[in-house]
């Protein structure tokens, strides 16, 4: 499942049509305020993390790690 994530994420930076949103309306299985990406075009939506401040936290972490 990671790697067709890569792949999708890859992909939407190819095409540079990547929204990242909040979804305030998600189905049974998400959870309210966690965060999606649309890809436009073939159009996608994938679960990307549960929360702004996850996200947050993900991206601070992975720049401390950058050599």
């Amino acid at each position: 499942m990671l790697s067709e994530k890569i792949e999708v994420v890859e992909e939407a930076f190819r095409c540079n049509c990547c929204y990242l949103m909040l979804d305030f309306d998600p189905d049974a299985a998400g959870k309210k305020g966690q965060i999606i990406c649309y890809i436009h075009d073939p159009d996608r939506i994938f679960y990307v993390t549960s929360s702004i401040s996850d996200l947050i936290s993900k991206v601070i972490r992975d720049l401390y790690s950058i050599d």
